[in-house]
């Protein structure tokens, strides 16, 4: 549920009324599960990463799960900065920066991991310290690349930038870049021009 806020913030600094509908859709679905995960549904395990906040608008977000059980996403700290994490299927957890993302308490700042591959490649984007929204893809072995679209494309203000949202097993990131005019546009980065 704590997702749902920072979700929301996003959306609404994007000022797009379909990306806000589309968030609130995922909040629904998520209490949903959390209404199954109550009743003692069998099957469900529930996790936690080290050093998630417990207050409000704190806590452990994943977002993307692979076929090897491989899940990625982000936990919120007691001060309100978002630190990615990897959870791999033995259930031992790694959390992660990505470069450049921003640290300031209370501002939904810091690493968005949004996708992982049945290869274990990561896609996310990281919102800096001015509220711009930059890519990444995190290699299996934890190597990090950043990423942005090209700049017609891309504004460097608050609520813009570049936001991966999908990889697949050939290496191809999808998601949108958001112009000096809050205007969404679709981007795909292929493995050929990774740096």
């Amino acid at each position: 549920m704590e997702n749902c806020f920072a979700c929301a913030q996003l959306c609404s600094g994007a000022g797009r009324k379909a990306a806000l509908a589309l968030c609130l859709a995922f909040c629904m679905l998520g209490l949903g599960l959390s209404v199954n995960a109550e009743q003692g549904e069998a099957g469900i395990i529930t996790f936690d990463v080290g050093g998630a906040g417990t207050g409000a608008y704190q806590g452990t977000s994943p977002y993307g799960v692979n076929p090897a059980g491989a899940i990625t996403g982000e936990f919120f700290d007691a001060s309100g900065v978002a630190p990615g994490y990897l959870r791999a299927p033995d259930g031992s957890i790694t959390p992660f920066d990505a470069p450049a993302a921003g640290s300031v308490a209370d501002s939904f700042h810091g690493t968005y991991p949004t996708s992982i591959n049945p290869s274990g490649w990561i896609s996310g984007f990281i919102v800096d310290d001015g509220g711009v929204y930059h890519g990444f893809v995190r290699a299996p072995d934890g190597k990090l690349t950043p990423f942005d679209c090209p700049a017609k494309y891309q504004g460097t203000q608050s609520g813009q930038g570049t936001v991966p949202m999908s990889n697949n097993l050939a290496g191809a990131i999808t998601g949108y870049c958001i112009d000096t005019n809050g205007a969404f546009h679709g981007f795909l980065w292929t493995p050929s021009i990774r740096r």
